[in-house]
């Protein structure tokens, strides 16, 4: 970003403004009358010292992904090798062995990446729905480099949360899930239950 650096002195200024103000009150000067070629007028310089720039993390992280109906959309595979390509990254995926909802019929429109992981998919339900689906998941994102174990979870899943969690020292949780209208999981504020219990940030990704 250039700045204004005052031409009688060393300070330098973001805005002509700030710049002109001081000349008067510092030098006493009027910036309209400054002699161009004495003070070479105002001059547009790097700053001395540039705005700080959060440097990206290269500390390993452990990341927990909570999801079932949406573990083959896009945005969640997107969101994952993004966040892997940021910094070192550990995921661990807990499906939680829900029973099919009434919009179970839906979930095929957000299935937008890899292969149905059971040619009778349509026909499971609760633990073998989780399974399936969990093997796709860990073989397809391996195969693209992540680092990520995986384990079918309780049906409730905030206790299938607390179980993934143990020996997986997390430091935040990304609970993929339908959009708002359709989730059960939003619906019940399940981010926020995880974040209240659990003491980690919590980020949702939506399948759209």
């Amino acid at each position: 970003m250039a700045v204004h650096q005052c031409s009688r002195c060393e300070l330098r200024f973001r805005t002509e403004s700030e710049y002109h103000d001081h000349l008067r009150m510092e030098h006493k000067v009027d910036p309209r009358n400054v002699d161009p070629i004495r003070y070479r007028a105002t001059r547009e310089q790097q700053p001395l010292y540039p705005d700080f720039v959060e440097k990206k993390s290269t500390e390993p992280r452990k990341v927990l992904i909570v999801s079932n109906a949406t573990l083959r959309a896009q945005q969640l595979q997107d969101s994952l090798l993004s966040g892997a390509q940021d910094r070192p990254t550990t995921y661990r995926l807990v499906v939680p062995a829900v029973e099919r909802s009434p919009v179970a019929g839906e979930h095929s429109r957000f299935a937008t990446v890899g292969s149905v992981a059971h040619p009778a998919e349509d026909t499971l339900s609760g633990d073998a729905l989780a399974r399936h689906r969990l093997d796709e998941a860990l073989d397809r994102l391996r195969e693209q480099g992540l680092d990520i174990d995986g384990v079918v979870g309780h049906s409730d899943p905030m206790r299938a949360v607390g179980r993934a969690l143990d020996g997986f020292d997390a430091d935040e949780v990304i609970v993929a899930t339908m959009p708002q209208a359709q989730s059960a999981w939003l619906d019940a504020d399940l981010p926020t239950e995880i974040e209240r219990r659990y003491r980690l940030p919590v980020a949702i990704v939506e399948a759209s």
